[in-house]
């Protein structure tokens, strides 16, 4: 039942962003038995993943150097690798794996997940306002939903990533004093003559715009891609978190012109599109019952309650040096079931990118594949939870 009217006013989990930590979990839980709202604020599922137009999946596989054989964490990251991609190999890239895809499949299987399940009631183009709380529970959260307020009520409550129930909640981590990583941005280009050098020419050329002033110094790790779908090309732009979208699209003209006045392949570049925000890579994250720390990454730290597996290097974007990476040195690491519960409020968790971590573990954390994973177990532990609040 995936409609903008609210029959019920209640829920058994309500689960705000329907990026795919958020569809994971609401898919998981409607498979259980349980009846899921899903709160999102943008008119169709994807979240980063549609938004940027992605086209990797990252952090499905270990960084074993054999071609792999299966996902680090069979479910739902099976079964959508299957459907979406059936006949792609992963594709290795430096130590780690990569799974082409293509972003508008990716949005339509998202699509198709949550509306085959009849226990799901989807809310495209909502923002959620409040949250009440009784005692230590969440008991209703306040939406708007085309211009109309609503309120549900829920058993259990999910954060995929959004930030707002942890901050109505006052269950987000304390900012700390370590600079945000580097937002992304993107857009495609039509028009340019592709070869296989670009994506090292591109950062070249704005590293010489950057030392004559031309260019603020982290538009220097800009990278080019090349879509065999739509034939364009796509540039990722990393730019201060914070930064508004004007900054971020008028940084991109600049970059463009740059790139058609010195580089030959790009003087017909025409722009087909460009990407309605911008996305940070860091945000708000839980006050869980135990925040996995940078180095339970690193060494391959293993819990009693762990419910996945994690082989992702923390790739850490610093606004001054770019994109560093530490790797874990053990086959993978494990994400503790006390990361996606709330330390405070007992009927809250999270996912993808809001799980409580310090932030170069959710550097290693927030990638594609393991949103996938984190979202799944959210949705399992949400069905243990609601059951003890009925």
């Amino acid at each position: 039942m995936n409609e903008t009217e609210d029959r019920s006013g209640a829920a058994d989990i309500v689960i705000a962003g329907a990026g795919l930590s958020g569809v994971c979990a609401a898919v998981t839980a409607a498979r259980r038995g349980a009846r899921v709202m899903l709160i999102e604020r943008d008119a169709a599922p994807g979240g980063t993943a549609a938004g940027l137009r992605q086209r990797f999946l990252c952090g499905l596989f270990g960084n074993a150097s054999d071609m792999p054989r299966a996902c680090l964490n069979p479910g739902l990251s099976d079964e959508i690798m299957a459907r979406m991609s059936p006949n792609t190999r992963p594709q290795r890239m430096g130590q780690v794996w990569l799974l082409p895809y293509e972003p508008v499949q990716m949005v339509k299987l998202l699509a198709t997940l949550l509306k085959a399940e009849k226990n799901i009631i989807v809310k495209y183009s909502s923002t959620i306002t409040s949250c009440r709380l009784q005692d230590d529970r969440i008991s209703v959260v306040r939406y708007i939903c085309r211009g109309r307020s609503h309120n549900v009520e829920g058993s259990a409550f999910i954060d995929a990533g959004a930030g707002i129930l942890l901050e109505q909640s006052a269950e987000a981590q304390p900012a700390g004093r370590l600079s945000l990583p580097l937002a992304g941005f993107a857009l495609d280009l039509g028009g340019v003559d592709w070869d296989e050098m670009l994506p090292v020419r591109v950062p070249y050329v704005l590293y010489g715009a950057v030392q004559r002033g031309e260019l603020p110094v982290y538009a220097r790790w800009t990278a080019a891609s090349f879509d065999a779908v739509s034939k364009s090309v796509q540039l990722k732009v990393s730019l201060p978190a914070g930064k508004a979208l004007s900054a971020a699209r008028q940084m991109s003209r600049v970059i463009v012109k740059i790139l058609r006045q010195e580089l030959p392949a790009f003087r017909s570049a025409a722009l087909v599109w460009q990407a309605t925000r911008v996305f940070a890579r860091d945000g708000v994250r839980l006050r869980g019952k135990y925040i996995l720390k940078d180095k339970d990454v690193i060494t391959g730290k293993s819990f009693n309650d762990g419910v996945i597996k994690g082989a992702w290097p923390v790739e850490f974007w610093d606004p001054r040096q770019g994109p560093t990476y530490r790797y874990c040195r053990k086959d993978h690491y494990e994400l503790p079931l006390r990361s996606l519960v709330s330390r405070n409020v007992s009927n809250l968790l999270a996912a993808g990118r809001s799980v409580s971590a310090e932030p170069g573990a959710l550097a290693s954390l927030r990638v594609g594949g393991l949103c996938l994973a984190t979202g799944e177990a959210a949705g399992r532990a949400a069905i243990d939870l609601g059951r003890k609040m009925l």
